[in-house]
């Protein structure tokens, strides 16, 4: 049909002056078996090619054809530009069939949108309007004004949807990005995937850096990178590191591995299969840590629990803080009641080394716990030391069983007050001792004593003072009672004894002093 159309133009013409125009058609300048059948249409040169559009152009190759008005083959061999203006610069087997299309070179293409263009490659499909195939192979751009840059095997499906390169890599929802990677998905309008393996943006504007095999399925999610983490939530982070999952709003993970940031707020820096699942709780690191309560905090360590809302861990082994507004550290300490601050130094079964760790034991041999709120506990066998210019009691009081009170070169103070000394012997009280090196005991007012409790009884000093002139390892108690009282008994019998002599010698003969001659007076009648 087409080889006959120009003779039957022809005569048609010749018979009728008004169709004169379309007579004359195009030109063919060179070649074999070239046609230039539509008006003003040219071809150059080469074998077999067909400018059927109005003002179409090939320049040359074979078997091209540009059917569309306007259109342009620049050369190559079996391509179609047949929508109008399409171009196809070169290459083989390449078709732009959209208005205003376009295809660089390659082969296989395909450039089907208005507007739309493929660079080059092979294989490529420019399907929807004002659409960019860079390169690459394989590639299909078929949303609205969706790119792909190049790479193999991308889809670019949907509104402004772009796919940097990589393989098989799929931007499938409205202004969904794939920087690159490989088998990456972008799934919901605005997410971002930048690379990597695997990765799939599944949530509203989520993100992905990059990494391998991650899931950011929250609205306004971000992983970073890494490898098997989950942001499951709105506005969910995990920076990077492995298998960590934040499910909570809100929640962050920093790093390291197999963490569960579960409700909201929650964060955990790094480490290692920590866990904070209380609302707006925090692990910052370290190995098997819990912060289960609402504001818990655990700063770090091996094996911390903080399940009190607004309890903290400050670091250590195996310690637990269970009460409300409860602080443990050390190890093996527990803060069960609200308040309470227990500090624990208690000797497990933990190496440094990394590999011991894992396998230490979950239970402590010994714990020390508190007794009751807002209590102070420390638990340290080597002892207790504070460096402060003035350190005060202001209520309650100072209670010691088992241990002493040292005072080295200072004072022991106290002001409406008491300092108890209870010493256990297997359980059981015992005798009291007070060690004094270089230091006194002072009463400050009226009313002040210093009681002495031994086995018979109390003994009071009210308003004295007790002075020790030389130095002793110790002073018990007992002794101290036992020679007050000796010293009174000594005193009170000196003071018999100067009275039984100054009797003696009041009423004694032997000590009585003549007061003058002795006189006879005669009496006369």
């Amino acid at each position: 049909m087409i080889s006959t159309w120009p003779a039957v133009l022809h005569i048609v013409c010749m018979t009728v002056p008004i169709f004169r125009c379309l007579a004359e058609g195009g030109e063919v300048l060179s070649g074999k078996a070239n046609q230039a059948s539509g008006l003003d249409s040219v071809v150059s040169g080469g074998s077999g090619n067909l400018a059927r559009g109005h003002t179409s152009t090939i320049g040359g190759g074979w078997d091209n054809a540009a059917p569309g008005n306007d259109s342009t083959v620049g050369g190559g061999s079996s391509n179609r530009a047949s929508g109008d203006a399409a171009v196809i610069s070169g290459g083989w087997g390449n078709i732009a069939d959209g208005n205003q299309s376009g295809i660089g070179a390659g082969y296989g293409h395909t450039a089907s949108g208005a507007f739309s263009v493929v660079g080059g490659g092979f294989g490529n499909s420019a399907v929807g309007v004002q659409t960019v195939v860079g390169g690459g192979s394989d590639n299909t751009a078929s949303g609205g004004i969706s790119t792909i840059s190049g790479g193999q095997g991308n889809i670019a499906a949907s509104l402004f949807a772009t796919v940097g390169g990589g393989y098989s890599n799929v931007a499938e929802q409205d202004a969904t990005t794939v920087s690159g990677g490989q088998e990456n998905h972008a799934e919901a309008d605005s997410a971002t995937v930048g690379g990597g393996n695997k990765n799939a943006a599944t949530g509203v504007t989520s993100t992905i850096g990059g990494g391998d095999s991650n899931v950011a399925s929250g609205a306004d999610s971000v992983i970073s990178g890494g490898e098997g983490n989950v942001a499951a939530a709105t506005s969910s982070v995990v920076s990077g590191g492995t298998r960590n999952r934040a499910l909570g709003f809100h929640s962050v993970i920093g790093g390291g591995t197999s963490h569960l940031a579960l409700d909201s707020g929650s964060v955990i820096s790094g480490g290692y299969k920590n866990r904070a699942t209380g609302g707006y709780s925090v692990v910052s690191g370290g190995y098997r840590n819990r912060a289960s309560g609402d504001g818990a905090n655990v700063a770090g360590g091996v094996r911390n629990n903080a399940s009190g809302t607004s309890a903290a861990v400050l670091g250590g082994f195996s310690n637990l803080a269970s009460g409300n507004h409860s602080i443990s550290a050390g190890q093996c300490a527990r803060a069960m009641h609200d308040g309470s601050f227990v500090f624990a130094s208690i000797a497990a079964h933990l190496s440094s080394e990394w590999t011991s760790i894992k396998s230490a034991a979950r239970d402590c041999k010994q714990t020390f716990s508190s007794s009751q709120e807002n209590e102070v506990s420390f638990y340290a066998s080597g002892g207790v030391k504070v460096y402060s210019s003035d350190l005060k009691l202001l209520q309650g009081k100072l209670t010691v069983e088992g241990g002493d009170i040292g005072v080295d070169s200072g004072d022991l103070r106290v002001n409406g007050g008491a300092v108890h000394v209870r010493g256990l012997v297997e359980g059981e009280a015992s005798e009291n001792t007070v060690h004094m090196d270089s230091a006194g005991i002072q009463l400050l007012g009226p009313a002040a004593s210093i009681r002495f409790h031994g086995n018979e009884g109390t003994t009071t000093i009210t308003n004295g003072q007790i002075t020790i002139a030389t130095k002793f390892g110790s002073l018990d108690l007992v002794y101290v009672a036992v020679a007050a009282i000796f010293l009174a008994l000594m005193s009170m019998l000196l003071n018999v004894m100067l009275g039984a002599i100054l009797v003696y010698i009041l009423y004694s003969d032997k000590f009585r002093i003549p007061v003058g001659p002795r006189y006879s007076v005669a009496h006369t009648d």
